[in-house]
């Protein structure tokens, strides 16, 4: 049985001033409906279940998630 495991990533400090600076991004809209999307794309894998890869249980995890032997390698 697989389980979670936590990710640590080491973040530069970022000034102030360039966390003031207005951003060129995406609208909230555009990525709304992105998100949209990909919990449409992930209900069609669950039986028409919509719900976040946080709230999927270990047996759960177990079935839906099948690796080849280079991603257990990896692992």
């Amino acid at each position: 049985m697989m389980d979670r495991f936590d990710l640590i990533i080491a973040v530069p400090e970022i000034s102030a001033s360039t966390l003031l600076k207005e951003a060129g991004g995406e609208s909230s809209q555009i990525v709304a409906t992105r998100v949209a999307a990909a919990r449409q794309f992930g209900a069609r894998h669950n039986q028409g279940v919509i719900r976040a890869n946080a709230r999927i249980s270990i047996d759960q995890l177990d079935q839906q998630i099948m690796m080849d032997v280079a991603a257990q390698d990896l692992l």
